[in-house]
């Protein structure tokens, strides 16, 4: 109990602007141009990320920092690692500026006073048929959310808890909803054994969820820092009892994590202060992190690539980190506890499947944003074609004459209107000089049955009139 209780998931949670969202597809960004300065490449940085200092010193400074972990960059890659290093949020810190910034704070260095008195659940007990698949990838069944950013408060534990249990639901049959990490920072305070942006452990926060349920993103939005609880003013998806408890993957224990990440995300525990972590921009990690376990992530899959097996670990850091917020861990690395300690402390929740709603939909704003240009630009587009249609059918009309009045060219596709009032032509009036012309002829009178109009003595008598 005590090792689990140490092992409690810490934070080292740093990010660029904390409202960042983005989406979970993976790719590969390898930097640092050869043909350009270490002058230019800061300033670069200083665009992207929207670095500002306080005074022309500490731009200079940051300057020299940053040239070294430049050169830094350059040489680890020049080495043929699996992974790759590059210009992350970080890249003007040093790892020491890095560890005490976004680390574990000096007054909770003593772990077992903090995440104590949580009684430990039995461990994963569980046997697929024929063993685990041989990867698995959560993202692609729509059982993980857009990557989210804590900013400077060491609420990891949160987005850990929160994306497991998002995960969870969306594969038991429910809906993918962008739960609130912000509830768990308030809420699941020290009553639950966790102390807010200073740490906390997501097996304590499953645990608040059961007994209290779990709002939406959107109702109770995410600010990097702790204050009083809003739990009754938001849109609550998870009710309590939801959520059952958790399970504990048995330590140490390759595939019994693989087998708990074959059936939904898991929240695992893992060293996240090395400077490759620091710096990492793709790839495999492979022995180059530590196993002091601090900081909280959740686990969505694994994979081979190219023969060497790896983990699929969704950071919290935004999109500039890793493979757009997400990062690959070696699974043969790290010894017995695994690379970055990603064996040590491993738990997932348990739901009550009787609570599981199906058929709502609960779309992040970027989604909305998305959906709603798609539809505006698919409007312009029709708007564009059919003026273009319109112009092109009158330049094939003939050309009217001076004294010609214009008439409406009904299209093909038109119908005529019973409604319309038709336009009766009155007669012409008969002509002055022309008293001989033709009158209109009198109706005829009904003829006897069975004598026709045009026979020969009729013909004859209207030649002698």
């Amino acid at each position: 109990m005590m090792r689990r209780a140490v092992a409690g998931v810490l934070a080292l949670c740093a990010a660029e602007d904390p409202s960042t969202l983005t989406t979970s597809s993976p790719s590969l960004r390898v930097v640092a141009d050869d043909q350009r300065s270490c002058a230019e490449e800061f300033e670069e940085f200083i665009r992207k990320f929207g670095k500002k200092y306080d005074s022309l010193e500490e731009k200079e400074r940051r300057a020299a920092i940053f040239c070294q972990n430049l050169e830094f960059i350059k040489q680890r890659n020049s080495e043929g690692h699996n992974y790759t290093v590059g210009v992350t949020p970080f890249a003007d810190m040093t790892t020491e500026e890095f560890r005490s910034s976004f680390g574990l704070p000096p007054e909770s260095r003593n772990l077992s006073a903090i995440w104590g008195g949580l009684p430990e659940e039995a461990p994963l007990l569980r046997g697929t048929l024929g063993g685990p698949p041989d990867s698995v990838d959560w993202r692609r069944s729509g059982a993980v959310s857009v990557v989210q950013n804590q900013g400077h408060c060491g609420a990891c534990w949160t987005f850990a808890t929160a994306g497991a249990i998002e995960g969870a639901w969306k594969v038991a049959g429910g809906s993918l909803y962008t739960l609130s990490e912000q509830q768990l920072l308030d809420c699941a305070d020290d009553t639950y054994h966790n102390s807010g942006c200073k740490g906390g452990n997501p097996m304590n926060a499953f645990v608040y969820v059961r007994d209290k349920g779990l709002c939406t993103a959107r109702s109770y939005n995410y600010r990097a820092v702790q204050s009083g609880c809003q739990a009754n003013s938001c849109t609550q998806v998870i009710p309590p009892g939801g959520v059952r408890g958790y399970r504990a993957v048995a330590h140490d224990s390759e595939s019994a994590l693989m087998e708990a990440v074959a059936q939904q995300p898991v929240s695992v525990a893992i060293d996240g202060d090395s400077v490759v972590f620091q710096l990492y921009t793709g790839g495999v990690i492979t022995g180059d992190c530590f196993t002091k376990i601090d900081h909280g992530v959740l686990l969505v899959g694994y994979g081979n690539d190219g023969g060497t097996p790896y983990w699929i670990i969704k950071n919290s850091w935004g999109a500039s980190w890793g493979e757009d917020g997400f990062g690959r861990l070696s699974r043969k690395a790290g010894g017995l506890v695994g690379e970055c300690g990603i064996l040590s402390d491993a738990s997932y929740p348990v739901l009550n499947k009787g609570k599981v709603v199906p058929g709502t939909w609960d779309p992040d704003p970027g989604t909305v944003a998305g959906i709603i240009f798609a539809v505006i630009c698919g409007c312009c587009v029709a708007g564009f074609m059919y003026s273009q249609l319109c112009a092109r059918r009158n330049r094939r009309q003939p050309p009217l004459l001076a004294s010609q009045p214009a008439q409406v060219q009904a299209s093909r596709f038109s119908m005529p209107n019973p409604w319309a009032r038709q336009a009766v032509t009155p007669a012409p009036a008969p002509s002055a000089t022309a008293p001989y012309a033709a009158q209109p002829a009198a109706s005829a009178p009904p003829q006897a049955p069975g004598r026709s109009g045009n026979s020969a003595p009729s013909r004859l008598l209207q030649q002698n009139k």
